[in-house]
Protein backbone atom coordinates (compact mmCIF):
# COMPACT_ATOMS: atom_id res chain seq x y z
CA UNK A 1 0.00 0.00 0.00
CA UNK A 2 1.12 3.55 -0.73
CA UNK A 3 2.52 5.39 2.30
CA UNK A 4 3.62 9.00 2.70
CA UNK A 5 6.72 7.83 4.56
CA UNK A 6 7.98 5.70 1.66
CA UNK A 7 7.27 8.48 -0.84
CA UNK A 8 9.09 11.04 1.32
CA UNK A 9 12.13 8.75 1.40
CA UNK A 10 12.12 8.52 -2.41
CA UNK A 11 11.87 12.30 -2.69
CA UNK A 12 14.80 12.84 -0.34
CA UNK A 13 16.91 10.29 -2.23
CA UNK A 14 16.13 12.04 -5.52
CA UNK A 15 17.40 15.48 -4.43
CA UNK A 16 21.09 14.78 -5.19
CA UNK A 17 20.12 14.05 -8.82
CA UNK A 18 19.01 17.66 -9.48
CA UNK A 19 20.74 19.33 -12.46
CA UNK A 20 24.09 21.01 -11.95
CA UNK A 21 22.56 24.48 -12.43
CA UNK A 22 20.52 24.08 -9.27
CA UNK A 23 23.42 22.51 -7.40
CA UNK A 24 25.49 25.58 -8.22
CA UNK A 25 23.05 28.01 -6.62
CA UNK A 26 20.36 28.86 -9.19
CA UNK A 27 17.17 30.13 -7.52
CA UNK A 28 13.70 28.87 -8.40
CA UNK A 29 11.06 31.24 -9.74
CA UNK A 30 7.78 30.23 -8.09
CA UNK A 31 5.55 32.45 -10.27
CA UNK A 32 3.30 30.97 -12.92
CA UNK A 33 1.02 28.03 -13.65
CA UNK A 34 1.68 24.53 -12.33
CA UNK A 35 0.03 21.13 -12.76
CA UNK A 36 0.86 17.89 -11.01
CA UNK A 37 0.14 14.29 -10.08
CA UNK A 38 -0.98 13.68 -6.49
CA UNK A 39 -0.89 10.54 -4.34
CA UNK A 40 -1.42 10.07 -0.63
CA UNK A 41 -3.51 8.69 2.19
CA UNK A 42 -6.77 10.01 3.63
CA UNK A 43 -8.38 9.30 6.96
CA UNK A 44 -12.16 9.51 7.42
CA UNK A 45 -13.56 10.13 10.91
CA UNK A 46 -17.34 9.97 11.38
CA UNK A 47 -19.58 10.61 14.38
CA UNK A 48 -23.07 9.10 14.14
CA UNK A 49 -25.67 10.79 16.36
CA UNK A 50 -29.13 9.16 16.49
CA UNK A 51 -32.35 10.92 17.45
CA UNK A 52 -34.83 8.22 18.44
CA UNK A 53 -38.54 8.93 18.32
CA UNK A 54 -39.51 5.77 20.22
CA UNK A 55 -37.10 6.07 23.15
CA UNK A 56 -34.75 3.28 22.05
CA UNK A 57 -31.10 3.96 21.36
CA UNK A 58 -27.57 3.73 22.61
CA UNK A 59 -24.60 6.01 23.15
CA UNK A 60 -20.90 5.35 23.47
CA UNK A 61 -19.97 5.36 27.16
CA UNK A 62 -16.17 5.41 26.88
CA UNK A 63 -15.40 1.79 27.78
CA UNK A 64 -16.01 0.14 24.42
CA UNK A 65 -19.78 -0.31 24.72
CA UNK A 66 -22.87 1.70 23.89
CA UNK A 67 -25.45 2.86 26.40
CA UNK A 68 -28.93 4.25 26.00
CA UNK A 69 -29.46 7.44 24.07
CA UNK A 70 -26.45 8.83 22.13
CA UNK A 71 -23.83 8.34 19.41
CA UNK A 72 -21.22 6.02 17.89
CA UNK A 73 -17.94 6.81 16.16
CA UNK A 74 -15.91 5.29 13.33
CA UNK A 75 -12.44 5.92 11.90
CA UNK A 76 -10.65 4.48 8.87
CA UNK A 77 -8.37 5.32 5.99
CA UNK A 78 -7.23 4.51 2.47
CA UNK A 79 -5.12 5.59 -0.50
CA UNK A 80 -6.10 8.44 -2.85
CA UNK A 81 -4.66 9.59 -6.19
CA UNK A 82 -5.42 12.55 -8.43
CA UNK A 83 -4.35 15.84 -10.02
CA UNK A 84 -3.64 19.38 -8.85
CA UNK A 85 -3.63 22.69 -10.71
CA UNK A 86 -2.57 26.13 -9.49
CA UNK A 87 -1.10 29.54 -10.15
CA UNK A 88 1.45 31.49 -8.07
CA UNK A 89 2.69 35.08 -7.99
CA UNK A 90 6.01 35.83 -6.25
CA UNK A 91 6.83 39.13 -4.51
CA UNK A 92 10.41 38.90 -3.31
CA UNK A 93 10.38 36.06 -0.78
CA UNK A 94 6.57 36.01 -0.50
CA UNK A 95 4.54 33.68 -2.74
CA UNK A 96 0.76 33.94 -3.08
CA UNK A 97 -1.36 31.59 -5.14
CA UNK A 98 -4.53 29.65 -5.78
CA UNK A 99 -4.74 25.86 -6.13
CA UNK A 100 -7.34 23.20 -6.81
CA UNK A 101 -7.13 19.42 -6.73
CA UNK A 102 -9.25 16.34 -7.30
CA UNK A 103 -8.54 12.82 -6.02
CA UNK A 104 -10.31 9.47 -6.05
CA UNK A 105 -10.00 6.47 -3.78
CA UNK A 106 -11.88 4.20 -1.41
CA UNK A 107 -11.68 5.49 2.17
CA UNK A 108 -14.05 3.97 4.71
CA UNK A 109 -14.87 3.31 8.33
CA UNK A 110 -17.46 1.62 10.53
CA UNK A 111 -18.68 1.99 14.10
CA UNK A 112 -16.49 -0.08 16.45
CA UNK A 113 -19.03 -2.51 17.94
CA UNK A 114 -22.24 -4.41 17.25
CA UNK A 115 -24.49 -2.29 19.42
CA UNK A 116 -27.02 0.21 18.12
CA UNK A 117 -26.39 2.04 15.85
CA UNK A 118 -24.15 0.03 13.54
CA UNK A 119 -22.93 2.40 10.81
CA UNK A 120 -20.61 2.33 7.79
CA UNK A 121 -19.24 5.31 5.84
CA UNK A 122 -17.22 5.58 2.63
CA UNK A 123 -15.55 8.46 0.77
CA UNK A 124 -15.02 7.92 -2.96
CA UNK A 125 -13.67 11.32 -4.03
CA UNK A 126 -12.06 14.37 -2.43
CA UNK A 127 -11.43 17.83 -3.90
CA UNK A 128 -10.38 21.26 -2.67
CA UNK A 129 -10.19 24.87 -3.90
CA UNK A 130 -7.66 26.82 -1.81
CA UNK A 131 -5.52 29.92 -1.38
CA UNK A 132 -1.80 29.48 -0.65
CA UNK A 133 0.58 31.85 1.11
CA UNK A 134 4.22 30.92 1.32
CA UNK A 135 7.78 32.02 2.04
CA UNK A 136 10.51 31.11 -0.46
CA UNK A 137 13.88 29.95 0.82
CA UNK A 138 15.49 29.96 -2.63
CA UNK A 139 14.53 26.49 -3.96
CA UNK A 140 12.29 25.55 -1.03
CA UNK A 141 8.81 26.96 -0.47
CA UNK A 142 7.13 26.76 2.93
CA UNK A 143 3.41 27.54 2.82
CA UNK A 144 0.05 27.53 4.57
CA UNK A 145 -3.21 26.96 2.75
CA UNK A 146 -6.97 27.25 3.37
CA UNK A 147 -10.18 27.04 1.39
CA UNK A 148 -13.18 24.86 0.60
CA UNK A 149 -13.30 21.04 0.49
CA UNK A 150 -15.71 18.74 -1.33
CA UNK A 151 -16.15 14.99 -0.91
CA UNK A 152 -18.58 12.34 -2.10
CA UNK A 153 -19.51 10.32 0.98
CA UNK A 154 -22.02 7.50 1.44
CA UNK A 155 -23.27 6.63 4.94
CA UNK A 156 -25.62 4.00 6.31
CA UNK A 157 -26.99 3.17 9.76
CA UNK A 158 -28.73 0.06 11.08
CA UNK A 159 -31.04 0.55 14.03
CA UNK A 160 -32.64 -2.05 16.32
CA UNK A 161 -33.10 -5.25 14.22
CA UNK A 162 -30.01 -5.65 12.04
CA UNK A 163 -31.72 -7.87 9.45
CA UNK A 164 -34.88 -5.77 9.08
CA UNK A 165 -34.68 -3.09 6.30
CA UNK A 166 -37.41 -1.15 8.13
CA UNK A 167 -34.73 -0.01 10.59
CA UNK A 168 -32.03 0.69 7.98
CA UNK A 169 -31.27 4.00 6.31
CA UNK A 170 -28.54 5.39 4.07
CA UNK A 171 -27.53 8.66 2.44
CA UNK A 172 -25.07 9.49 -0.37
CA UNK A 173 -24.10 12.91 -1.63
CA UNK A 174 -21.54 15.68 -2.04
CA UNK A 175 -20.42 17.08 1.33
CA UNK A 176 -18.79 20.51 1.59
CA UNK A 177 -16.83 22.29 4.31
CA UNK A 178 -13.61 24.12 5.07
CA UNK A 179 -10.04 22.85 4.69
CA UNK A 180 -6.75 24.08 6.20
CA UNK A 181 -3.22 22.79 5.87
CA UNK A 182 0.49 23.34 5.37
CA UNK A 183 3.21 22.05 3.13
CA UNK A 184 6.73 22.14 1.77
CA UNK A 185 7.56 22.36 -1.93
CA UNK A 186 11.06 21.67 -3.24
CA UNK A 187 12.26 22.71 -6.71
CA UNK A 188 14.17 19.86 -8.38
CA UNK A 189 14.78 21.66 -11.68
CA UNK A 190 13.67 24.95 -13.23
CA UNK A 191 10.36 23.25 -14.15
CA UNK A 192 9.93 20.27 -11.81
CA UNK A 193 9.03 20.44 -8.12
CA UNK A 194 7.77 18.05 -5.48
CA UNK A 195 5.35 18.88 -2.63
CA UNK A 196 4.69 17.26 0.73
CA UNK A 197 1.37 18.45 2.15
CA UNK A 198 -0.97 17.82 5.10
CA UNK A 199 -4.64 18.90 5.12
CA UNK A 200 -7.57 18.82 7.55
CA UNK A 201 -11.14 19.17 6.29
CA UNK A 202 -14.37 19.53 8.26
CA UNK A 203 -17.21 18.42 5.98
CA UNK A 204 -20.17 19.29 8.19
CA UNK A 205 -22.99 16.78 8.60
CA UNK A 206 -25.81 15.02 6.77
CA UNK A 207 -29.02 13.56 8.21
CA UNK A 208 -31.17 10.61 7.17
CA UNK A 209 -34.38 9.20 8.66
CA UNK A 210 -35.51 5.54 8.71
CA UNK A 211 -39.06 4.32 8.20
CA UNK A 212 -39.72 4.36 11.93
CA UNK A 213 -38.93 8.07 12.05
CA UNK A 214 -35.55 7.76 13.79
CA UNK A 215 -32.98 10.25 12.50
CA UNK A 216 -29.23 9.74 12.14
CA UNK A 217 -26.75 12.63 11.80
CA UNK A 218 -23.39 11.81 10.22
CA UNK A 219 -20.56 14.31 10.93
CA UNK A 220 -17.41 13.79 8.83
CA UNK A 221 -13.80 14.99 9.16
CA UNK A 222 -11.01 14.14 6.72
CA UNK A 223 -7.23 14.25 7.23
CA UNK A 224 -4.92 13.97 4.22
CA UNK A 225 -1.18 13.41 3.88
CA UNK A 226 0.07 13.45 0.30
CA UNK A 227 2.90 14.09 -2.12
CA UNK A 228 2.66 15.65 -5.58
CA UNK A 229 5.05 15.94 -8.51
CA UNK A 230 4.44 19.21 -10.35
CA UNK A 231 5.45 20.76 -13.65
CA UNK A 232 5.85 24.54 -13.46
CA UNK A 233 5.29 26.49 -16.68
Amino acid sequence: MFTIRNTAILVILSLPMCPAAFAQGATADWSGLHVGLVAGEAGLSTSITPNYTNGFGYEYNGNGYDDYGGKAHGTGGGAITGLDLGYNVQFGKAVLGVEGDYSVGSVGNSSPNTYIPVATNRMNSFATARLRAGYALDNTLLYATAGVAFAKISSSAVDYYLSDPYYNESTTGLRTGFVVGAGLEQALTSNISVKLEALYANLGHSTTVDEEGDAFKFSNNVTVGRVSLDYNF
